[in-house]
């Protein structure tokens, strides 16, 4: 940054100097806390996902560039007053962390000067504060917005497991209806008659062998294989994904209602079917472990 510049809030100031520094810490000013929080406040600017979040940030940042201008004007004046002057140390320095991209150094003896060191350190101090108190401020606005989507998502969780309940026990009822029990025929009572004969038993033989065919076998690994990606590679790369996890529960509000609006019309099922299938094909951009994933639920449903 070079003499008399203003500090663009776009841009973050994260600039150093070793002269500065140690003039600092003789004070007991952080200068390099300073700066850094500066830059975590226009980080929280750039990423605010809520309009305070950012009008926060923004205020404070216009705060900074005031304090700035104002440093340096003052500065302007003591140099065109010949009482202040940049270069090599002849006596104490005076930091000026927000205004100069080198130390200002001042005649000590000067009565004119007196007080012109503690009014910045105090300044400096202040601003510091004010930083701290806006950067605390966005955080608990943060904080209070995750912990308000994480009571949402457990709330919508809810109320998708009431609906699949809804729906699993409206199709026991229909499966009920649609296969009812034989009727209970009654015996009639036999008459009496002459005790019967024994029957001679027949000779024990051993149980038929089971004999399993290679299609059968086949058919066995390939599913067993399935499970077992499905076990060990596709529900840990969706659960472990807070968006993919996300996405995958989204569209699972979208897919499970209409399977509980299946009926036996055939207009009904094409619709519901298209519906189904393109709530499907929307996840197959963010990955095959998805997509794979939302086929298992969908087969689990109907």
């Amino acid at each position: 940054m070079s003499d008399g510049s203003i500090i663009s809030i776009k841009s973050p100031l994260v600039q150093t100097n070793t002269a500065w520094t140690s003039s600092h810490s003789s004070l007991g000013v952080d200068l390099e806390g300073i700066d850094m929080k500066i830059y975590q406040l226009k980080q929280f600017e750039r990423r605010a996902q809520s309009q305070a979040e950012q009008f926060i940030c923004q205020a404070m940042l216009q705060q900074i560039n005031h304090e700035v201008k104002e440093a340096q004007l003052f500065v302007e004046r003591l140099k065109a007053k010949g009482l202040a002057s940049l270069g090599r140390p002849t006596g104490p320095s005076l930091p000026l962390s927000l205004a100069l991209s080198k130390p200002l150094y001042i005649s000590p003896a000067d009565p004119a000067t007196s007080g012109v060191q503690h009014e910045f350190v105090t300044k400096n101090s202040e601003l510091n504060q004010c930083i701290s108190e806006c950067l605390a401020q966005c955080r608990s606005i943060r904080t209070a917005r995750e912990e308000r989507e994480a009571q949402e998502i457990q709330l919508r969780e809810q109320e998708l497991k009431a609906e699949e309940e809804r729906i699993a026990k409206a199709q026991e009822a229909a499966q009920a209806r649609a296969n009812p029990p034989p009727p209970v025929v009654a015996t009639p009572t036999a008459l009496p008659s002459a005790p019967p004969a024994v029957a001679t038993p027949a000779p024990s033989t051993s149980a038929p062998t089971l004999q399993i065919s290679e299609n059968a076998r086949g058919d066995y690994t390939k599913y067993q294989a399935l499970i077992q990606n499905m076990k060990h590679n596709i529900y840990p790369a969706v659960k472990g994904n807070r968006v993919l996890s996300k996405t995958a529960f989204d569209t699972k509000l979208r897919i499970i209602p209409k399977i509980g609006q299946l009926t036996n019309s055939r207009n009904a099922i094409l619709r519901i079917a298209g519906d189904i299938h393109t709530a499907i094909e929307s996840v197959r951009a963010n990955g095959e472990a998805l997509y794979i994933y939302m086929l298992n639920i969908t087969a689990k449903g109907i």
